[in-house]
């Protein structure tokens, strides 16, 4: 028994519904109940099922019986990090995209747990994965071992085999910086978002970047959250001579203009603004903010077409959408 678990395990073919049922010890009709989660199985009987399926990496192939129907499988969604704003918008457009398509779509919750079988069904024919952590996941590399995989938020240090598709958040912040310049600011600030987010860490490069390209003084305040009371709470810490500001989202942007608005600094006669994602209700803000606009459901569409090509035999591919910026009064 050793010896055959051994070989099926090493196996690099496709594993077969009947190489779960030999190993697990049951029949192939036990282990389509399993897989499809019927209550009609003993507890016993299933852990040994799904034991076998773990080890084996066994994945229905719900793709070949979807694609002959004219659909292409079933999609498992992983958000990998909490839903603000964007992602919420990319995660929206995802769940439409997938039912447009015919799609069976499930979803969980990836951050937090290191424990695959938590995260993926047996049945997912593919993984879309919305994330945005400066650290990857340690669960995305079993996962693009077995299935097609889309990760929304990165298109480096992804496994080998996966897509990504993405803002390039680098180059919205030199939008914002490039624009502030041309409107005569000479000292620049930027507030910036929380630490352990990949998009902070590339806004914070951009910025950085282009006001170093451009000759200008810069500087830059961690408001530690994506939440306008934190940049408020920093706002003090700018230099007097600050007359030109970029944060790292729109309610940051919100928080500093408010709490200029209380001292007494006029925007954008005293320091101009300029924000980033275009928030729903940016454009009611006193005054209506200048920020950079991300395309967020045109990247929850690209993921979901990345799936279905890949899904179809086509190679993992990344793909890098450009921002736009939106210019209001305050910058």
């Amino acid at each position: 028994m050793a010896s055959k678990r051994n070989r099926l395990a090493n196996s690099h073919a496709r594993v077969k519904l009947h190489d779960v049922a030999t190993l697990a010890g049951v029949s192939a009709q036990t282990v389509s109940r399993v897989v499809r989660n019927s209550p009609d199985v003993r507890e016993e009987t299933r852990k040994k099922v799904l034991e076998a399926v773990a080890l084996l990496g066994y994945r229905p192939n719900l793709a070949a019986r979807s694609l002959s129907a004219g659909r292409i499988g079933a999609v498992h969604v992983i958000v990998a990090a909490k839903l603000y704003h964007g992602m919420s918008e990319s995660f929206t457009a995802i769940v439409e995209a997938l039912a447009a398509r015919g799609l069976a779509a499930s979803t969980s919750i990836g951050y937090g747990t290191t424990d695959l079988r938590s995260i993926v069904p047996v049945t997912a024919d593919a993984v879309i994965v919305l994330g945005g952590m400066q650290e990857t996941e340690p669960w995305l590399e079993p996962i693009a071992g077995r299935v097609p995989l889309v990760y929304v938020g990165r298109t480096t240090e992804l496994p080998k085999g996966a897509s990504g598709v993405m803002v390039d958040q680098r180059a919205g912040a030199r939008l914002a910086v490039e624009h502030l310049a041309a409107q005569g600011r000479r000292s620049l600030a930027h507030i910036v978002g929380p630490e352990d987010w990949l998009d902070t860490r590339l806004r914070k490069q951009g910025f950085e970047e282009a006001a170093r390209d451009l000759g200008l003084p810069y500087e830059s305040h961690c408001a530690g959250s994506w939440e306008g009371i934190d940049a408020a709470r920093v706002a003090g810490a700018l230099s007097p001579d600050v007359d030109g500001l970029f944060t790292a989202n729109d309610h940051l942007a919100l928080g500093f203009m408010s709490h200029a608005h209380r001292v007494g600094r006029r925007i954008p006669d005293d320091v101009a603004v300029v924000g980033f994602d275009d928030t729903s209700g940016s454009d009611a803000y006193s005054p209506p903010l200048t920020t950079v606009r991300q395309r967020f459901p045109e990247v929850g569409q690209l993921a979901v077409e990345r799936v279905g090509a890949m899904l179809q035999g086509h190679p993992a591919e990344h793909t890098v959408l450009q921002p736009e910026l939106v210019v209001r009064e305050s910058a």
